[in-house]
């Protein structure tokens, strides 16, 4: 059936419910009640086909619902009557079904069919009559009814926040599904399936290979490839339903918390091959669920990662799609990363634009790629700068995002350097705190340039800055130990803030520590004359020298500001120029974290490579800078590579 069937079916259903009352809004419910329908409808006819085949071998049957609880039984039915069915005997048999897979799936649905037995009357007929006019019977006219529940959930998805929860884009599930590659016979796992975009469209997949393959092949798929969990009976309810019209007659899917299903003991055995998450954003998890992770942590999306890192099998791949934020925060995001990196063949990040998985969040999102193997020396790094709009409606648009989806999984695989795709060694991510983030740190560029200049002048070296000053964060502090009045008895010196922090200098403070705030104080952080104060919060890379003029000798740095203090080989002027050339603000922009407010972490600045030149020539350099205006690395080429016979091309 094509897209524009599909939406003109799908809207058919809306616009007779549109006529109908409900007690309350039906987009978050709709495609869970249809959902419900389907598997109710799949119930009947796999309990018909299995009871045949134990009748033919001889042997007893124990049927999932009594067969006048069957939809052919009840389906027929209009009005009250069909409600009071559905109320009276299919819910206490859906209670009651026995433990068998089919009779599990339809224990699950109790919470959903209860829901929508409280529906009018009209509107139960209407969704029943609705999936009736649906064809089963072949593997072709399933598919055509998953498109069409498909179609159903695109369209109430992005009307209902709940639900849209649970949902992942088309692009982006093809897009996931491209990159990962599942082939038949590999165990496959989605802990988090939500509406079941991903294990659906694995499912398709599947059966496409298959096809060229013998039929037992299938049948093994079918029967032992497909595994997931969800912790949402009304996600649940529409991810099983795709995931059977999809061709999938057994899988294993499970409603509860992946989060707090044990961990694989024996990963040969129990553990996947190829594992795909959209995990939940932005919850907090329960603490029940921390305790078996090795890095606790109340992100949910953090504590995923963990379980994806511990269900794979050796030689096993996963993608999974996090935050931004999740990439580049500090504390257990930074363990968990450490451990990703160091443990695990991290092949790459995707980055996708904001609008990825527009209707649904606006949150920047991007595909993580990794394997159970040995650590990798580099990652590759996508930036993904343009994502089409798609409606639920607009066939056309949709299919023109698909194509997008697999060409940009096309060009990741082929591993093509260019703007947007490059490879960052592991020891450069381990100097950025294990951050993966994708962007052009302009690290390299920056080395190349260096090592040129250092070509001119034998006596030049390249120092980590840590090596060549001592740096330190400013204090930490409340309001309660501050005050506006620098004469107050209660003063114990002056607090430098950002906005002290200008192109003329360091001024004098306009807040004061008092006594009571003096704990963290320790000797170091009493400013000197010579220290250079940047800001690494908020606004990134503001520059000033502290001096005796200003009355801030002595007083302290506030938090948001980093202090360096060079030593004896370098000069604060000299420093202070090149941190404030066009180079070193680029690269202290891009090493900055954060999704609204920027940081820049000391550990990050400790690594950043410094130009260590004799004194005279960091003297020269100073003074053509401050009378001319020059950039600094301008006198530098001119200064260091003037009898050279490498000139070096404009950086």
């Amino acid at each position: 059936m094509k897209q524009l069937e599909l939406t003109s079916h799908v809207s058919e259903l809306w616009t007779s419910l549109d006529r109908m009352h409900s007690k309350h809004p039906l987009e978050a419910v709709i495609a869970p009640f249809a959902s419900a329908l389907f598997l109710l409808r799949w119930a009947d006819h796999l309990d018909t086909e299995q009871e045949a085949v134990a009748t033919f071998d001889g042997h007893d049957y124990l049927p999932a619902l009594p067969r006048d609880q069957h939809w052919s039984s009840w389906s027929d039915l209009r009005g009250t009557e069909l409600v009071d069915v559905l109320q009276e005997k299919v819910l206490p048999a859906l209670h009651n079904a026995p433990n068998t897979n089919l009779g599990q799936f339809l224990q699950r649905l109790v919470r959903v069919v209860k829901a929508l037995v409280h529906e009018s009357p009209e509107v139960i007929e209407a969704l029943v009559q609705w999936v009736q006019a649906f064809n089963l019977e072949t593997a072709t006219h399933r598919q055509v009814a998953g498109d069409a529940l498909v179609a159903l959930v695109e369209k109430t998805a992005a009307k209902a926040e709940t639900l849209g929860d649970y949902t992942t884009p088309r692009p982006v599930v093809e897009m996931m599904t491209d990159l990962i590659d599942p082939s038949p016979g590999e165990r496959i796992y989605d802990p988090c399936f939500g509406t079941g975009g991903l294990l659906s469209t694995v499912a398709s997949k599947l059966r496409e290979k298959t096809m060229r393959m013998p039929p037992k092949v299938w049948t093994e798929v079918q029967q032992h490839s497909v595994f997931g969990i969800e912790i949402s009976p009304y996600g649940y309810s529409i991810g099983l339903a795709r995931v059977v019209l999809a061709g999938i007659e057994q899988p294993r899917l499970e409603l509860g918390d992946a989060l707090e299903r044990p961990l694989a003991k024996d990963r040969s055995s129990e553990g996947f091959d190829c594992i795909l998450a959209v995990p939940p954003w932005g919850r907090r998890a329960r603490p029940e669920a921390t305790a078996q992770f090795q890095v606790s942590a109340t992100n949910i999306e953090t504590l995923f990662l963990q379980h994806v890192m511990a269900s794979l099998r050796p030689g096993g791949r996963a993608i999974i799609a996090l935050p931004d934020s999740a990439l580049f925060r500090t504390g257990p995001d930074q363990k968990v990363r450490k451990e990703l990196l160091t443990n695990y063949c991290v092949e790459g990040v995707v980055s996708l634009p904001a609008g990825a998985f527009h209707p649904y969040t606006g949150i920047k999102t991007s595909l993580v790629l990794f394997r159970r193997e040995k650590a990798a020396q580099a990652v590759r790094f996508m930036q993904v700068e343009e994502w089409p709009s798609i409606q639920p409606e607009d066939g056309l648009s949709r299919e023109k995002a698909v194509e997008v989806a697999h060409s940009t999984a096309d060009e990741f695989r082929s591993g093509t350097p260019n703007d947007s795709l490059w490879e960052t060694p592991v020891k450069e991510l381990k100097a950025r705190d294990w951050e993966l983030v994708a962007k052009r740190t302009g690290e390299e560029a920056l080395s190349r340039f260096l090592r040129a200049l250092q070509k001119g002048d034998v006596n030049v070296s390249i120092q980590p800055l840590n090596k060549v000053a001592e740096i330190f964060t400013g204090v930490s502090y409340g309001k309660s130990v501050t005050t506006p009045h620098g004469d107050d008895p209660s003063v114990f010196t002056g607090l430098v803030r950002v906005a002290d922090v200008n192109r003329t200098g360091v001024q004098s403070p306009s807040l004061f520590l008092t006594k009571k705030g003096n704990k963290r104080v320790q000797s170091k952080h009493r400013l000197r004359a010579g220290d250079i104060l940047l800001t690494t919060s908020g606004t990134i890379g503001k520059l000033a020298v502290v001096s005796e003029s200003t009355g801030t000798v002595g007083a302290v740095a506030a938090k948001s500001l980093v202090v360096i203090r060079p030593k004896e080989q370098l000069s604060s002027q000299f420093l202070k120029s090149l941190l404030a050339s066009d180079a070193y603000q680029e690269w202290l922009r891009v090493h900055a974290r954060g999704a609204t407010i920027q940081h820049l972490s000391v550990q990050t600045l400790r690594h950043l490579p410094v130009l260590v030149p004799q004194v005279p020539i960091q003297e020269r350099v100073v003074k053509q800078v401050d009378e001319e205006g020059n950039d600094p690395f301008a006198v530098l080429v001119h200064i260091l590579m003037s009898d050279s016979e490498e000139p070096i091309v404009s950086w």
